[in-house]
């Protein structure tokens, strides 16, 4: 990552830190469970720590970092983080507190510890902030009618060779360049933002309109390729068991179902795009193009690339006739769209093989 986009995150994390109030929470509750250990009889330190745990599940819950991109989880997870926010830190508490064997007081320690840690991550944070500050480094940013679209490409699925992260590189303009043009009608190319070395990831910039049209249809693809999850994790099942000669027909029907949804909402893009009639010259050429493109990120999701967008919301105190209403309303597309484009969980092996070269006229 870039040194802005360091300070971007750092600061969403710090910000993030003290709105949930993780920390005092952490403590409240190892302070109660150390109340219970001295007296473990005693009813209103029991129903102390009842309150404290929920009040730890409520500020863990109320933090956004379990919505944050995919691509910014993944450089928590650098600077070994991650393990220590939202829902994985809910995760460690209930641990320290229900394992075998535990006690309140080896609880009380276990949370104690885990509060500690958090509280030096934060000040680390303050400190790192502080350094970016005078040095005047920037935070990476968007403007307000801009988005981000981010792709993280697994290294194992590029070989780390400069040559395959090279043409992977050119698939994507060609898989993106689409949406630019049914969005604007001209192929304008994305400005590259900034480039990630953990996996390997991208960031472009593009219009908010565009970031819109590519986080909703992001959206539908995974919609429907989570249908298909727990399908991959029972073939994963059958040929762990030896029954590879037997996966034929389930791979054929995967990649059906998934062709047959992406066909669909090409279909509404193209009818609320050019209408219902007749279609001929460069909106059928851009329909099949877009076909393409689409199954080209689900065979790409089916392999752990991660696809995101995001863009900045005005200020509360904006006056909304400040902001253009296009802007506005492609805006909320994609910041309702965001939940939606988290990380997913795959089991098994990608099952995904959808055609990705250019279909004959007429057979879309």
């Amino acid at each position: 990552m870039n040194v802005e986009r360091l300070h971007l995150i750092a600061q969403e994390l710090h910000d993030d830190l003290e709105r949930s109030t993780l920390v005092q929470q952490l403590n409240s509750l190892a302070d109660a469970l150390q109340n219970l250990a001295t007296q473990p009889g005693e009813p209103s330190y029991q129903q102390q720590v009842t309150t404290a745990r929920e009040a730890v599940g409520a500020a863990a819950t109320s933090s956004a970092v379990d919505d944050w991109p995919a691509a910014w989880r993944a450089t928590l997870e650098e600077l070994d983080v991650d393990d220590l926010v939202g829902s994985h830190l809910t995760q460690r508490v209930e641990g320290a507190i229900t394992s075998n064997e535990v006690t309140p007081a080896t609880a009380s320690a276990a949370v104690r510890e885990l509060s500690d840690e958090l509280a030096s991550i934060d000040k680390s944070l303050n400190e790192m902030l502080a350094v970016f500050d005078r040095f005047n480094i920037a935070a990476e940013d968007i403007e307000i009618g801009e988005a981000e679209v981010a792709v993280t490409i697994p290294r194992g699925e590029v070989s780390e060779r400069l040559v395959d992260l090279g043409r992977e590189f050119e698939k994507l303009n060609k898989i993106l360049g689409v949406f630019v043009e049914i969005e604007t009608g001209s192929r304008e190319p994305m400005r590259v933002r900034t480039i990630a070395s953990s996996d390997y990831g991208v960031y472009l910039e593009t219009s908010v309109q565009v970031g819109a049209f590519i986080a909703v249809s992001i959206e539908r693809l995974l919609a429907g390729y989570k249908t298909l999850l727990e399908i991959r994790g029972l073939r994963q099942g059958l040929a762990d068991h030896g029954l590879e000669d037997d996966l034929g027909a389930i791979d054929e029907r995967v990649n059906t179902i998934m062709d047959e949804k992406i066909r669909d909402y090409v279909e509404e893009v193209v009818a609320s795009r050019y209408g219902d009639g007749d279609r001929s010259g460069r909106s059928n050429e851009l329909e099949l193009e877009l076909l393409r493109s689409l199954r080209m990120m689900a065979n790409r999701i089916d392999h752990g690339f991660n696809f995101d967008v995001r863009a900045p919301e005005p200020e509360p105190e904006t006056d909304e006739s400040d902001i253009d209403a296009e802007v506005r309303t492609a805006t909320q597309r994609i910041v309702a769209a965001a939940p939606n484009l988290k990380y997913i969980n795959r089991t098994g092996q990608a099952i995904l093989s959808l055609p990705e070269g250019r279909e004959p006229p007429g057979s879309s």
